[in-house]
């Protein structure tokens, strides 16, 4: 089985650079450009361009406003998902790679801490329980899209229970959740520490 070729020594080796490694002056900093790599400027927003053989492209106007609703619809696929126990959405949701972290406090302690868990382990606690939702209660979803570069974007989502920092990624064509940061929203937080 042949192994991994080290990306740093293929752009080093075949002078590429990584995508997104550009400044967003007009005049590039040369402390900020790895050695032997050139600078270049941030390609105006609209127009795309190929890095490293990956397509890339910068949106705008409608097709930001798209891409966006495409964030969004992932995002509620993740919280609807997990409210309602539709394993299917969850799924569609996460990438296989997620890692999710809670900041957990240790009642022993006093200490908090970093809870991790995976794509595997969401889907099956997403399928586990289905009264997540009391008679009456909706889920008050907040989602906003914080930014959007080319194929990576940042999306803030407040729900019932939780608060979440979602980053996500568009492989193949669609979002996916790839890391989320959350803590229990203010009215299921636990108390702070001491």
């Amino acid at each position: 089985m042949r192994a991994h070729a080290n990306p740093l020594k293929l752009m080093e080796k075949d002078r590429l650079r990584p995508c997104g490694f550009e400044r967003r002056r007009s005049e590039p900093d040369a402390a900020a450009v790895p050695a032997g790599a050139e600078a270049r400027s941030v390609p105006p927003l609209g127009r795309s361009e190929t890095c490293g053989g990956v397509y890339t492209a910068s949106a705008a106007g409608d097709d930001l406003e798209k891409e966006k609703a495409a964030i969004r619809g992932t995002v509620l696929d993740y919280i609807e998902g997990w409210y309602t126990a539709d394993v299917a959405r969850m799924d569609r949701a996460l990438h296989p790679e997620l890692v999710k972290r809670a900041v957990m406090l240790d009642p022993k302690t006093g200490k908090l801490f970093l809870q991790p868990i995976g794509k595997s382990a969401m889907v099956v606690a997403t399928a586990r329980q289905s009264d997540r939702l009391k008679a009456g209660e909706t889920m008050q979803n907040e989602i906003a899209v914080l930014d959007v570069y080319r194929n990576t974007a940042v999306a803030k989502a407040l729900s019932k229970d939780f608060m979440d920092y979602i980053h996500l990624a568009k492989i193949d064509g669609a979002w996916k959740i790839v890391n989320v940061l959350w803590e229990f929203s203010e009215k299921a937080a636990p108390p702070p520490p001491k």
